[in-house]
């Protein structure tokens, strides 16, 4: 009986490594899966996905629209022979000129602030850097002499 017993356990035994081991190949295979993935989001560039501020899209919104002012305005021109519509059209023009001179702007002085604020940041910590190394020199120097 304690050998068929024996037998019984050692079928569970094996059983129970043979799951064991499928579970850690499983396990291994979704880490691999998951590092693979992670390496090829890594490598994609997501940025643009974050630099769609308000101000670009109602920038985009005025050109598209001011866009199709002046496709339609043209066709309206070239089809009744009239050119009445004209200032349609110039307006339009000058209204997607002033909007994107107005964003350009915009950036312009926005990214120069960003700038600004890091060089701002690295000469503070610049600065920090060479108190803590000509304090440590001193130190040394001082040590020295009261040898």
């Amino acid at each position: 009986m304690s050998y068929e017993l024996d037998k019984m356990l050692e079928k569970q035994k094996l059983k129970y490594e043979e799951k064991k081991n499928k579970a850690i190949a499983k396990a291994e295979e979704y880490r691999l899966k998951k590092e693979i993935r992670d390496i090829k989001n890594a490598n994609k560039d997501n940025s643009w996905k974050e630099k769609w501020t308000t101000s670009k899209k109602l920038m985009y919104i005025i050109i598209i629209n001011c866009t199709i002012i002046e496709i339609y305005t043209m066709w309206a021109m070239y089809k009744l022979q009239d050119l009445s519509a004209l200032s349609t059209l110039i307006t339009a023009i000058i209204g997607e000129g002033f909007s994107y001179m107005i964003y350009c702007a915009k950036s312009f002085f926005a990214k120069k602030n960003e700038v600004l604020m890091a060089f701002e940041r690295e000469k503070y910590q610049n600065t920090l850097n060479d108190d803590c190394d000509t304090d440590s020199e001193n130190e040394e120097t001082n040590e020295e002499e009261e040898v």
